[in-house]
């Protein structure tokens, strides 16, 4: 089957989901993507940008069975600007994330007109795929709440018929590996977050503080990436923890990065927002014991890999929750036995987060909205 999948924001997750995808998929795959910049402009103009450039393919002989394209698309208006032998193809919509719920620093940072495009995009699809449970629910739950707040024609009971077509497929992730080697003299902390505000650095700084002046043996790598705007509590975490601080530099590659997942003991989430968790994800693969607050996607996911023992996995979200965790955590750690209450999870996430299963659930899935 031959597939156009169009990404405006071809970077980040969406570039991994998407390449992941495509290396194991057994269909044919265009992909068109833009630079990851600019992300509101991205949405303002792909949908006239892409249906120049798909009428050019088509010139040429270019023909598909399916348009798959993520949430950062206008759909709507790109079926309207194609030529009908592509608006009237099947089309899929992803959601990796969302305009409405998506954490901004405050109120009047959010545009809701991008949110609008995204429920106008769900009317437009025939599919719509949600990374999580999660997701789906709080996307038809809020925009339920937000529609009424319109003057006039709500269009409320359109989301109805979104949630008819909406399913949840997971994305997928490319098996770590758990490195074999001599335990840490002191276990080793990851924290594979965005240096940013949604995902809580506070919580993270307080705690590790907290466990510093008690005397706990750890050590903590931050691998998330780093923005021109720094939160504050991070800029300051040497001061707080002093050496227990592992003074390195991002990791400048792909390899990098996971090699020093694959060093790391337990891995943190402190996370005020998390469609699915793809780092976190790429931690257990890794061999990392999970301490996740329990919110979110998260709760989901352990419940997708270890339903009888999610609770050894999650926290309570607060700050004396995160510290009794890693304080028992960092404990068992030390004594080699981290995983005392369970098996490592390394094994079950390669089984059902892998790209080979998930690329062939996601291959039906198409092939379904196709035929």
């Amino acid at each position: 089957m031959r597939v156009l999948a169009l990404e405006p924001f071809y970077g980040g997750s969406h570039k991994a989901f998407l390449d992941g995808w495509r290396a194991h998929s057994r269909h044919e795959f265009t992909v068109l993507g833009l630079s990851a910049h600019h992300w509101k402009w991205r949405m303002r103009h792909s949908a006239v940008t892409f249906s120049h450039l798909v009428d050019e393919r088509v010139s040429s002989g270019g023909s598909w069975d399916v348009v798959f394209a993520s949430d950062m698309l206008n759909l709507a208006e790109f079926r309207g600007l194609v030529q009908p032998s592509l608006r009237n193809l099947p089309t899929v919509l992803y959601f990796h994330e969302n305009q409405l719920t998506y954490p901004s620093r405050t109120q009047d940072d959010r545009d809701l007109h991008l949110a609008y495009v995204n429920f106008t995009s769900a009317v437009a699809a025939d599919a719509i795929w949600f990374n999580s449970k999660f997701h789906r629910r709080e996307f038809l739950e809020q925009y339920g709440q937000w529609l009424l707040q319109m003057p006039d024609h709500p269009h409320v009971d359109r989301l109805q018929s979104i949630e008819r077509r909406a399913s949840v497929r997971y994305p997928g992730i490319e098996p770590v590996g758990v490195a074999k080697g001599e335990r840490n003299p002191e276990p080793v902390l990851i924290w594979p977050a965005r240096w940013e505000h949604d995902k809580n650095p506070e919580l993270l700084a307080i705690a590790v503080q907290t466990l510093a002046e008690k005397s706990v043996p750890f050590r903590l790598r931050l691998l998330g990436k780093v923005f021109q705007t720094r939160p504050p509590a991070l800029e300051s975490l040497g001061e707080r923890i002093g050496d227990r601080l592992i003074a390195a530099p991002p990791p400048e590659s792909r390899e990098d990065y996971l090699r020093e997942l694959q060093r790391g003991d337990i891995v943190i989430s402190t996370a005020d927002h998390e469609f699915f968790g793809l780092a976190v994800l790429e931690a257990l693969s890794a061999g990392c014991y999970p301490a996740l607050p329990n919110r979110l996607a998260y709760p989901e996911l352990i419940e997708h890999l270890a339903a009888a023992q999610s609770e050894a996995y999650l926290y309570d979200g607060t700050r004396r929750g995160l510290v009794e965790r890693l304080t028992l955590l960092i404990q068992r750690a030390a004594a080699g036995q981290l995983w005392q209450n369970g098996v490592n999870l390394a094994p079950r996430v390669d089984e059902e987060f892998g790209w080979e299963v998930r690329a062939q659930e996601l291959d039906q899935a198409l092939e379904v909205v196709a035929y």
